[in-house]
């Protein structure tokens, strides 16, 4: 449906992820690399607000900062449809690339045009920052990859690309963190040092997090992320058969109590869910994560040895992915036990509602809890289902 009303160009995907069908998000692949986006429409059908990963961002305002910033200026005066918005963004990356391929830069400047001196500026901060931690430099020297190890021996890829006037503005930086790095304020000219030096100050504020989430990845059966990953503070771990329990550990105080959510079909989590109510005061935070846990559910977390992968994996019936923009599939029928990520069971829904007359497969009845309830056919079998539509 965003594809028809939007007229996106090639690579882009946007979907409906909210009930007014205002808000997309989706993915958009160029230059042989896929990006996250994000979209929020104004009643006139015009982008009002813009979001996209940190790597889209810096590569955007590295291949053509003038362009960039002109572009999301565009976005704030609500001036760009998304069809505009991603067909612009697509041909920044393009341009970008055919000058790349040509030895040009965005402007159509030779990258050869770099003067000497600041060539020899950016090769004398690679030699302070020592050649055993560079992974990789582009031929024109413009895209640098640091290795950066952590106190417990962890590596660290730090993506740098350098401007056309460096060291007059800083290199654009990217690594996969919990949190974005915000660059502090610095007087006169840059250097990579500084960004490099930026960065391992975050890392070490990442440290103690990282060793809860360790942890989990050790003791514990993690069903998602498969490989984990570093970048996210949060971790689905298996309790039994169809149930499993999602946390998402604070970045600045990790022994807290994380955000939790009990997946599942009702009739199972439910129990869980109010042990860990009543237990919740008890709560250490002196304590690991994974103790405190294991002590308020009264259970010892199973280990990926101990069932079957399929008893735990909560796939969603409507588009066959487990993840979809990082939310999984929350909505668990009690008949079926098939599960569904809440954003497609309200698709699906709604477009009965609004497709079938009165007494059709689907309708909204009276709401509750700040929302409606919208109920009609499982869309994995011949009985009902409702999902309450947050306003």
């Amino acid at each position: 449906q965003a594809h028809r009303r939007h007229a996106l160009p090639r690579g882009c995907v946007l979907v409906p992820w909210s009930y007014d069908m205002l808000q997309y998000k989706g993915f958009l692949t160029a230059r042989g690399s896929t990006y996250r986006v994000g979209v929020r429409v104004a009643p006139s059908g015009l982008v009002c607000e813009f979001s996209c990963d940190e790597r889209l961002r810096a590569t955007l305002l590295a291949l053509d900062k003038r362009e960039t910033e002109s572009l999301f200026e565009g976005v704030k005066e609500e001036a760009l449809s998304p069809s505009m918005l991603m067909k612009e963004i697509v041909h920044i990356l393009d341009r970008g690339s055919v000058a790349h391929n040509a030895g040009m830069d965005a402007d159509g400047v030779k990258a050869g045009g770099w003067d000497l001196s600041t060539l020899a500026c950016v090769v004398q901060h690679l030699e302070q920052v020592g050649w055993n931690n560079v992974l990789s430099v582009a031929p024109d020297t413009r895209s640098v990859c640091i290795c950066i190890t952590d106190e417990a021996g962890r590596s660290h890829a730090l993506q740098l690309i350098v401007p056309n006037d460096y060291p007059a503005s800083p290199p654009a930086a990217s690594c996969e963190l919990p949190e974005a790095v915000q660059l502090p304020e610095m007087q006169g000219a840059f250097s990579i040092m500084q960004v490099i030096d930026a960065y391992k100050r975050a890392i070490a504020k990442f440290q103690p997090v990282w060793r809860e989430l360790e942890l989990l990845d050790k003791d514990t059966w993690v069903l998602s992320p498969l490989s984990g990953l570093l970048s996210t503070p949060a971790r689905r771990i298996a309790l039994e058969n169809l149930c499993s329990l999602q946390v998402s550990l604070s970045v600045d105080f990790p022994r807290d109590i994380p955000g939790y959510q009990f997946l599942g079909p009702e009739s199972a989590i439910s129990g869980y869910r109010e042990k860990f109510s009543k237990g919740i005061n008890l709560w250490d935070p002196s304590a690991s994560v994974l103790d405190n846990l294991q002590r308020l559910l009264g259970t010892k977390f199973p280990s990926k040895q101990d069932a079957a992968e399929d008893n735990f994996r909560l796939e969603c019936k409507i588009c066959m992915e487990q993840e979809l923009e990082g939310f999984l599939p929350t909505k668990v029928c009690d008949k079926c036990k098939a599960a569904f990520h809440e954003s497609c069971l309200a698709e699906w829904l709604q477009s009965f509602v609004q497709d079938s007359c009165a007494g059709g497969a689907a309708s909204f009845l009276a709401g509750e809890a700040g929302g409606r309830v919208l109920f009609g056919d499982c869309p994995n079998g011949e009985h009902k289902i409702s999902l309450v539509v947050r306003k």
